[in-house]
């Protein structure tokens, strides 16, 4: 038992409202199963808002929360560091609107991050709306992979099935925490908050899409990244490719610069 504080951040743009109240509604229910495990606990909650925030959310009744607004969107990693950067907290929770947690979620992460010290991220084990795995874990990818993944059909895509399977680390043993994962998911997160900011969280260069990847390569310079299959998520994002020409143009940019940032990582 011992002293735990922990700040959540949530950017939303032009978020599905029933998304963001369920994200909320889980959220509650994970921080007070957490508070059990902790001599205190305490925690903060910053929503920042890169649209025009839905007008039930400044009447909301959630314990400790802000509400950030930006005048224009900033992109997701700009977003969340006017959060965690200016956190005085043990613990970051970089989370996204549409992630609803399970109740053990935190108690799970938090746990395994006060036992680890040498661990500066905890990824969850994530699933799919229709209840597939989620994969939120990755090797460091190819170009190629990356190509066959968003954008190939089924039948394509099975034809590199051993590829993707080792990107998507299909072999990660789901019964207990793995110690060393190369890159972990952005959409839910937690990193130890002085470990955040000693690398000045996410780089603004990613306006979306590999800020979280480029952050995960960074944090494994201070430390490592752990995988904890039982605090479980599901996660009702995904598909780029189905979201539009803006959001291709938008992983397209982040590809390029990604894999010239990090070329010397490249397999």
């Amino acid at each position: 038992m011992k002293n735990v504080t922990l700040s959540v951040s949530i950017v939303i743009y032009e978020t599905d409202e029933t998304q963001l109240r369920n994200c909320l509604d889980s959220l509650a229910k994970s921080l007070a199963i957490a508070a059990l495990d902790f001599n205190t606990f305490s925690w903060t909650l910053d929503i920042v808002c890169n649209s025009e925030p839905p007008s039930w959310l400044r009447q909301s009744s959630f314990q400790n929360l802000s509400i950030i607004c930006n005048n224009r969107n900033v992109g997701f990693g700009r977003a969340h560091n006017q959060s965690a950067l200016s956190s005085t907290s043990d613990w970051h929770l970089i989370l996204n609107p549409d992630v609803e947690l399970d109740s053990k979620c935190l108690q799970e992460l938090l746990t395994i991050g006060v036992q680890e010290p040498g661990v500066v991220a905890i990824a969850p084990r994530g699933f799919t709306s229709s209840g597939e795995d989620a994969y939120l874990c990755k090797r460091f990818p190819s170009i190629l992979t990356l190509l066959i993944r968003g954008f190939g059909t089924n039948r394509f895509r099975s034809k590199y099935e051993q590829r993707l399977s080792s990107y998507e680390y299909h072999d990660l043993d789901n019964l207990r925490a793995t110690v060393g994962i190369e890159l972990a998911s952005g959409c839910c997160i937690l990193t130890r908050t002085s470990s955040f900011k000693a690398i000045q969280g996410f780089d603004t260069g990613f306006f979306l899409y590999f800020e979280d990847y480029d952050l995960s390569i960074r944090l494994s310079e201070l430390g490592d990244i752990a995988y904890q299959p039982a605090a479980k998520i599901i996660h009702h994002g995904g598909n780029t490719a189905g979201k539009g020409i803006a959001h291709i143009l938008h992983f397209s940019k982040s590809a390029v610069r990604f894999f010239v940032k990090h070329r010397k990582l490249a397999r």
